[in-house]
């Protein structure tokens, strides 16, 4: 953008030098023509062939180190300008082209001090301040950039050039505005560029952006609208579509982006075009689509960073974090500071519980981008999970044979590291029967380790003592609970338990003191297509010498966006090896087939899930019953590091409880987190 206006001026400033040369003036005019046109690498061979002839043409030398630097060797072009300066150091066009090969690489280091000692010799001299004003925008140094690039437009108020950096000097700017979320003064200034560049894409696309930030959904709608390109207004409304929870509609404002861009010759729109339509199918679960268009923008465009980006976000989305990470890596070695490879793969190692690798993902990107609220969120993530977490609770229950009971408890988890953690825990109830009232109370102390691996591995072992007090007896003996869950691949979970646990729903079982020893081993695998299977073993041997066989299989489709639907087929088995009715239920044979529907998602603050089942169950040469079971789950936040979770259930499916009846049960569960821990300030620097 800078470069080519910066061209034009060096180039007309080195023919007035050439205008005062004799000799080969006419010989070197087509060299000064490929300099204007682009025509670099053409340039340098053709200055190459005058040097040859007349090597001390300071002329030729110049714009030969131009053509040097500006098709490809910017640091062979800084060291043939050093060269010439040792012999010249006092001719000021010379200075000047030497200081803007600091910025043709990228070396604004360097190019800053250089252009400040220009300046206080020439403090006039506009394209010194220009070039300044460039480097300290490359520097990402803003505020001066400003500084200087208003010196520029004072001189020159009409230059395209000096206007140009201006525009992109305040949308850097307008971009720390609004990470430090000062939003508004954000839009006020790249305002300014639209009174400049009416129409101006990139200005336009930074408002709407900001006002798509604010959730300002309508203000985003009418600025997107403003594009005299279609491309870029249906680039932009099939965003705002996206965000209204309006899948199909942004899908087809995609498509017809998409379609304009194939008939224009503008790679970088195409590119553009080609993401929103990769990102609108993915928003509409066509992943086989999604695939196809990956594909396609590989063979079009290649391997370059915005299509190795896309197959990234197409593996995230897929669950395929492993191949992510693959893909960022390759895009961080060619460019680390790529804003969507180090984010990216920050959230893909957060993903596989790698929490180091995120963290320090999650820094870099805060380094090259300083308060970005992404990785500033993914770190207080990561930060909280340090956090010391004290959950109380009450709960409950009732049944229809009279029971009930009232539960206390209190968790404690203390993180040791960021997936090491010890805890603890108690729990109280107390148990009534109204018909008999024959009453029971239990005490629960345990205490235990849990471990998150990366890759998704975790490891949790409980181990505590339970005591029991009737009227006649008391009695204390052993619980606990080891569990082992891995995902072998990237959209299947498998968990393994070993348990041991008091009967204790009623008073009449707590009596019987019966432990169940319990094996369990469970199973989800979800599609791409979010078509879910998930099935439940469990094989307990219990201390009266029974033992039970439980089987549970769910198959189930859920929808994607803020608020997800999932509904689907239940199938349970039970059997026990014997009868004891009189105690508590245990069938020879239960079977129970029922239907769902659950809803969760946040309305404003508040998360939410709710749940209905209907179905039939069956138990061996008896009729079958109608089943029905309902759940309600809201979690509040209250205020920061303290929420309410609150419940209430119903079910009279029989297997849920040991004596065969319905039940209900109310509760609620606080969740405090009293401390932060040391490192949950996230910083930039």
């Amino acid at each position: 953008m800078k470069r080519q206006n910066l061209l034009q001026i060096t180039v007309f400033l080195i023919a007035i030098l050439f205008s005062q040369t004799k000799g080969q003036a006419q010989d070197m005019q087509a060299g000064f023509d490929m300099l204007n046109q682009g025509q670099f690498d053409n340039a340098r061979l053709y200055f190459e062939d005058v040097i040859k002839e007349y090597p001390d043409n300071k002329t030729a030398q110049l714009c030969y180190g131009r053509a040097l630097g500006l098709s490809g060797s910017p640091a062979q072009a800084n060291q043939h300008f050093s060269s010439m300066l040792a012999t010249d150091s006092l001719n000021i066009e010379l200075q000047i082209n030497y200081a803007e090969s600091f910025l043709w690489q990228k070396d604004f280091k360097n190019a800053i001090p250089y252009y400040i000692q220009l300046d206080k010799a020439n403090p006039e001299r506009f394209e010194i301040i220009l070039g300044l004003a460039n480097a300290y925008a490359g520097a990402k140094i803003t505020d001066n950039a400003l500084t200087q690039i208003k010196r520029a437009t004072k001189l020159q108020p009409n230059s395209q050039g000096a206007l140009t950096s201006l525009k992109y000097i305040r949308l850097a700017k307008a971009a720390e505005l609004s990470n430090d979320s000062k939003e508004q003064e954000a839009v006020a200034l790249l305002n300014e560029n639209l009174q400049i560049f009416e129409h101006d894409a990139l200005s336009l696309n930074a408002i709407a952006n900001l006002y798509l930030k604010t959730e300002n959904l309508s203000a985003a709608k009418e600025t997107f609208e403003k594009h005299q390109s279609l491309i870029e207004k249906y680039l932009g409304l099939s965003l705002v579509q996206h965000k209204k929870g309006l899948n199909k509609q942004a899908l087809i404002l995609a498509i017809q982006a998409d379609s304009i861009a194939q008939q224009k010759s503008d790679q970088d729109q195409g590119l553009r075009a080609k993401e929103r339509l990769i990102q609108a199918h993915l928003w509409n679960q066509k992943l086989g689509k999604v695939k196809l268009l990956v594909k396609d923008a590989y063979l079009q465009f290649g391997t370059i960073e915005p299509v190795l980006a896309l197959d990234a976000q197409f593996q995230m989305y897929l669950g395929s974090f492993a191949k992510a990470i693959v893909l960022y890596e390759t895009i961080l070695a060619k460019n680390i500071q790529s804003f969507n490879a180090n984010l990216g793969i920050a959230n893909a190692f957060w993903a596989q519980s790698d929490y180091a690798n995120a963290k320090k993902y999650a820094q870099l990107t805060l380094e090259h981008y300083p308060n970005q609220k992404d990785a500033l969120q993914l770190l207080s993530k990561i930060e909280r999970l340090r956090n010391i977490v004290v959950t109380p609770s009450a709960n409950y229950t009732v049944d229809n044979a009279k029971n009930k009971a009232f539960q206390t408890g209190l968790q404690i988890k203390v993180p040791l590291s960021y997936g090491f953690s010890v805890t603890g825990g108690y729990v109280k109830r107390n148990t009534k029967n109204n018909i008999t009232q024959y009453q029971a109370n239990s005490q629960s102390l345990r205490f235990g380790l849990e471990y998150k691996m990366p890759k998704n591995m975790a490891l949790a072992l409980e181990l505590g003592f339970i005591n029991a007090v009737l009227p006649t007896t008391s009695y204390t003996n052993l619980e606990g609970r080891l569990n082992f869950s891995l995902k072998p691949l990237s959209r299947q979970n498998i968990t393994v338990e070993l348990s041991r646990n008091l009967q204790a729903f009623n008073a009449q079982l707590i009596e019987q003191k019966i432990f169940m020893n319990t094996i369990s081993l469970s199973h989800n695998y979800v599609t791409s297509q979010r078509l879910g299977w998930f099935s439940n073993y469990q094989f307990t041997r219990q201390t009266d010498d029974n033992s039970r066989h439980l089987f549970f299989s769910s198959l189930y489709y859920a929808t994607a966006g803020k608020h997800t639907i999932k509904g689907g087929l239940n199938y349970q088995y039970l059997s026990f090896s014997k009868q004891r009715a009189a105690v508590y239920y245990s069938p020879k044979k239960y079977q129970a087939v029922e239907g769902f529907l659950e809803a969760s998602g946040k309305l404003n603050t508040i998360s939410y899930r709710g749940l209905v089942a209907f179905g039939r169950q069956f138990e061996i040469d008896m009729e079958g019953s109608n089943s029905f079971r309902a759940e309600l789950n809201l979690d509040i936040p209250i205020t920061t590091g303290f929420n309410a979770n609150i419940y209430g259930k119903y079910s009279n499916i029989a297997s849920q409880i040991t004596s065969g009846f319905s039940f209900s049960e109310v509760g609620i569960r606080l969740n405090w987190k009293p401390f932060k821990s040391q490192n949950n300030k996230a910083k930039a620097d």
